[in-house]
């Protein structure tokens, strides 16, 4: 479907104007709306995945005039994509982001690629309930509900017709609508679900934990499962732990888990960091920190606790990671690891001069990281460095890359 520039504010008015008159809920392009987008679109499609190209059209739209709306751009109509958003002036390609949300359905939730572009294009976290008004989502969620919209989650996920994605949506979306209502009625009906399939209510519990001591138990034995699909959302429920007495209990079963020699499933490893990284405390750091020097520690665990920083962030671990990297002890595997959380962590001019000091001494893979971590730094800066690495690489894929960087600028 072809579109111009006009086109983009009227396909941007219909998808208000159908979230208007399908679910009576008046959205516009703010940060809060995108939450509430996500919720409106897993209803209207019935929690299924669609190609539709003119959903695609509707919601891209929408999503590139609330980016506008936020961070800035100007709409790039030959590309379908935007330019100059945000501080550090990235490009961004609205659609590719609505194709993915409706293709790959919560996998891909707008705000959840949003915020990575939040973070790309000014360098901080959109989302955030700190940063979010929580009564404006409030008052639009406990619409729905006393629509009776939110039957309709509790409708999927019991009906044994539908596909397993399709009740996985339903329990994540209703854990999110319940964060910001929190009546009594609705735990009682998560807690009769926990009963029946607590697979499906550990999903709810990620966005919407229920800090009884029964369910909080009952999930750390489910981490002892055989079955790796429920150890996983046992573990991610877990980590949304606000009782101080749980989260030291929390962190001792997953420290236990991680330093568990029998332990090589990579994908559980995987999320068993990101579970860390969301303890944000400085005895979880130091943990964290102490780990990654001992030298009896294995390298697959080592991996586990450099996924833990890239979601921690915190830029008390820059100097740690830099004095590692450049040291004689870390090996190709670790180095390739440390290179890539430097995309994650608030990093300055200082550590990229002196990433770019060892830069023709890394791998070509290494050297995208590098580039990659550019985006944290200074526009002008960032377009100066690009230019003369240009002019000096040698490689032609990363020179490939090092144009395709400049051309966004």
């Amino acid at each position: 479907m072809e579109l111009k520039l006009e086109d983009f504010k009227r396909l941007n008015e219909d998808f208000i104007y159908i979230a208007k008159r399908k679910f009576d809920l008046n959205v516009d392009n703010r940060i809060e709306d995108i939450i509430i987008s996500d919720i409106l679109i897993s209803l209207f499609f019935r929690f299924n995945r669609t190609k539709s190209k003119v959903a695609i059209s509707i919601i891209g739209s929408y999503i590139g005039e609330s980016i506008i709306k936020n961070w800035n751009g100007i709409w790039d109509v030959n590309n379908l994509s935007l330019n100059k958003v945000g501080v550090n002036q990235i490009v961004i390609s609205p659609f590719s982001i609505a194709h993915q949300r409706l293709t790959k359905g919560i996998n891909k939730m707008i705000s959840y690629q949003l915020d990575l572009v939040s973070i790309k294009a000014n360098g901080v976290e959109a989302f955030c309930d700190d940063k979010l008004d929580i009564n404006y989502i409030k008052d639009k969620i406990n619409k729905l509900y006393i629509d009776g919209w939110l039957n309709e989650f509790f409708n999927k996920i019991y009906s044994n017709d539908n596909r397993n994605y399709v009740k996985f949506e339903a329990a994540y979306l209703l854990g999110l609508c319940i964060k910001y209502l929190q009546i009594k009625e609705l735990d009682s009906k998560v807690m009769e679900l926990f009963e029946l399939n607590p697979y499906y209510a550990s999903v709810i519990f990620q966005n919407y934990l229920i800090e009884d001591s029964y369910v909080i138990n009952k999930l750390m034995d489910l981490l002892k499962s055989k079955d790796n699909n429920i150890k996983l959302q046992a573990l991610l429920a877990l980590v949304n732990s606000k009782k101080i007495e749980n989260i030291n209990k929390i962190k001792q079963l997953l420290y236990d888990l991680l330093m568990n020699n029998d332990n090589k499933d990579m994908i559980f490893l995987f999320y068993l960091g990101q579970a860390l990284g969301s303890f944000k405390d400085q005895d979880n750091i130091n943990w964290i920190k102490n780990k990654l020097l001992n030298k009896n520690v294995s390298d697959i665990i080592k991996l586990s606790l450099l996924v833990a920083i890239q979601t921690l962030r915190d830029p008390s671990f820059i100097d740690f990671l830099l004095n590692l990297l450049l040291s004689n002890d870390v090996n190709e595997i670790i180095k390739d690891e440390i290179l890539k959380t430097f995309q994650y962590l608030p990093i300055t001019q200082k550590e990229i001069d002196i990433l770019l000091n060892n830069y023709n001494n890394y791998e070509s893979h290494q050297k995208i990281y590098i580039l990659n971590a550019l985006f944290l730094i200074n526009i002008d800066q960032r377009r100066s460095i690009l230019q003369d690495l240009l002019n000096s690489e040698k490689d032609p894929f990363v020179k490939s890359y090092i144009v395709s960087l400049i051309d966004q600028l």
